[in-house]
């Protein structure tokens, strides 16, 4: 659920802050970003597979990384082009569902993380955290 929260707050500094917003949005597209996004991803799975004490396979992680990578970056090209009519709160938690998916988390677990990231963003002060400079 932690890892639910980080990327909860992440989505957050992005998406309701105007100009990290529109930089968001300019620079989906460019392979530099969709790679920092791929790194992002693959640290996180590794760290989750370790924790959970999961032990699958460092190969299969990184194609899961990928897998959730490509597919969020899809799904947010596809939001900004207006092409999925979803709102911003329904969005995130597909985004943040994502995860627990791919390492076999059964869905009503999933849906009482998402409900709880929520609760632990609320009491989370992430005010001062900026994404540009």
């Amino acid at each position: 659920m932690f890892f639910m929260a980080k990327e909860r707050i992440a989505y957050d500094i992005i998406f309701k802050d105007p100009n990290n917003l529109r930089f968001f949005k300019e620079t989906i597209h460019k392979n530099v970003v969709v790679k920092i996004m791929e790194e992002y991803t693959l640290n996180n799975y590794l760290t989750i597979n370790k924790e959970t004490g999961k032990n699958i396979d460092e190969r299969f992680v990184k194609c899961y990384a990928a897998l959730e990578n490509g597919g969020a970056v899809n799904i947010i090209k596809k939001f900004f082009a207006n092409e999925i009519q979803i709102d911003y709160e329904n969005l995130a938690d597909i985004l943040i569902g994502c995860t627990p998916r791919l390492f076999s988390v059964e869905g009503n677990i999933i849906e009482d993380y998402i409900l709880k990231s929520k609760e632990l963003q609320k009491k989370v002060d992430y005010s001062k955290v900026k994404l540009l400079i």
